[in-house]
């Protein structure tokens, strides 16, 4: 069934994509693909991660959607049905004002099934789907249910990317409004084949039976190590085979010689600078200037944002931004915005806001056009965040209720640590913090309570911990629950 529009909404609405924050409008000024009536000029193309809804900055694209088509798990829908953080397809046009257009946006999933079992610990966790370990954190949007509230049971729709040992990396978890129902449920699920015995093959855990599925190209395209896409249903106890109904096996993607690309995704495969693979283009980025990180080194499961043109089967990057995964995170009000700088203060701390930068309003307000230039401050934000050239840059923000405002919370890693009896100061993410054993409440990674001496013993340079309480200036004083995070939260 195909959900109707709402024409006069949508006509209203424009995304934001952060694989089309790379393009400044000046890189198109000179394309041309041959003119229309309404003087577009070049075609555009690509994948990437919504970061937004709402208006152009500089440094990004706005691509406007009043004659697009949007797909979602294939049914037209309005904007509406989007959410940051979700992975779409877009194919689009620009006009002769440098103005992209998209003609249309498709939501694509990377997994589709009942959850068999879930835990976090406050910051990021994980969950284990048809089989499939699904990794999420704070960059992770959940569009309609919170994670402390998803159970096994529950069925699911993520947005991410696979990577090795078939983990999935979540950019967006929504739960579906509908309940599992088992051998009636239509579930998907993607990644690389391991194993083939029969009619039937794995991925990571999961057993597919594939011996009465539409297999596309054909059957003799299935092998060790061919990325898929399987469609189908399954019993209820997670050792039951999905029965296929059908398959597609994914082979690279193709677009017009000379179209303008985009492409925003994890590394797939990784040979050199001019050889690797990421959301399905095969990319040369042996000439392009390299933007944001410019330390870590390229490989599968690195972040990259290609803007670049289709040549002989590949694109060719102009540029070339690595963005690494956040390695902190802040809540607090808002003390002051710096619009024209693009910067915004928490804790007296400057923090830079980029065009990738994704924006979430949870607070009473809900606006869906949440931008820098729209906050105030005052307002309570929670603010993921990474650091390069020795700055911080927001690779999320969330505006949260004001109910939240009693306590400031921080999480990362701590640089110092001071033990004076039983008085404690820590420094995590740079924001200084005063624990007092006489009323901080000291948790283990799974939320235990245990007792000070436990946790400082377990506490180091590099430890990463969570600490929450009202705020004080530039500090956290005194905190009032302080948590252990799991390696690599952070």
């Amino acid at each position: 069934m195909t959900t109707s529009l709402n024409n006069a909404a949508h006509r209203a609405t424009k995304i934001i994509l952060l694989l089309a924050s790379l393009f400044v409008l000046a890189t198109f000024a000179g394309c041309s693909s041959g003119g229309s009536g309404d003087d577009r000029q070049a075609g555009i193309e690509g994948t990437g991660i919504v970061s937004g809804f709402g208006s152009v900055y500089i440094e990004g694209m706005e691509f406007e959607t009043d004659d697009a088509t949007i797909l979602f798990v294939g049914e037209e829908v309005p904007e509406s049905k989007l959410s940051v953080g979700d992975r779409v397809a877009v194919t689009g046009t620009l006009d002769a004002d440098g103005r992209a257009h998209a003609d249309r946006i498709v939501y694509l999933r990377t997994l589709d099934g009942p959850i068999e079992s879930i835990e976090t610990d406050g910051e990021r966790g994980s969950l284990v789907a048809l089989g499939q370990t699904v990794y999420f954190d704070g960059n992770t949007t959940f569009v309609n249910t919170p994670a402390d509230e998803l159970a096994a049971g529950d069925l699911i729709a993520v947005s991410g990317f696979t990577r090795p040992s078939n983990r999935v990396y979540a950019e967006s978890i929504r739960q579906s409004e509908t309940d599992f129902v088992p051998n009636n449920s239509t579930l998907e699920i993607e990644g690389p084949i391991d194993t083939i015995d029969g009619t039937r093959l794995t991925i990571g855990d999961q057993v597919i039976d594939f011996a009465n599925a539409d297999i596309r190209p054909s059957r003799a395209a299935l092998t060790p190590g061919s990325r898929i896409e399987a469609f189908g249903s399954r019993d209820a106890a997670r050792t039951d085979p999905l029965i296929a109904s059908r398959i597609n096996v994914q082979s690279l993607n193709e677009a017009p010689e000379g179209r303008q690309m985009l492409v925003g995704a994890e590394i797939d495969d990784y040979e050199n600078l001019s050889d690797f693979v990421a959301g399905g283009w095969r990319i040369d980025a042996g000439d392009a200037e390299r933007q944001g990180d410019d330390t870590t080194a390229l490989a599968p499961g690195v972040r990259v944002s290609v803007r670049g043109v289709f040549e002989n089967q590949r694109v060719r990057a102009r540029t070339l931004w690595v963005e690494p995964r956040s390695n902190g995170m802040l809540q607090a009000r808002l003390d002051a915005i710096d619009s024209d700088a693009d910067t915004l203060t928490l804790f007296g701390r400057t923090i830079h806001v980029s065009a990738q930068t994704g924006y979430t309003d949870k607070s009473a307000t809900n606006d869906r056009a949440l931008r820098i230039s729209t906050l105030s401050p005052g307002d309570i934000l929670r603010v993921q965040l990474y650091m390069v050239q020795g700055k911080a840059v927001a690779r999320r923000i969330v505006r949260v209720q004001t109910s939240e405002a009693d306590d400031a919370a921080v999480a990362g890693h701590v640089t110092d640590t001071t033990r004076n009896g039983a008085s404690t100061t820590l420094v995590v993410a740079g924001i200084t913090a005063q624990l007092a054993d006489a009323t901080t409440t000291y948790h283990d990674a799974d939320g235990n309570v245990i007792d000070p001496p436990t946790f400082f013993a377990r506490v180091d340079a590099g430890t990463q911990v969570q600490l929450v309480g009202p705020q004080n200036g530039t500090q956290i004083n005194i905190v009032r629950n302080a948590r252990l995070l799991r390696a690599d939260t952070y």
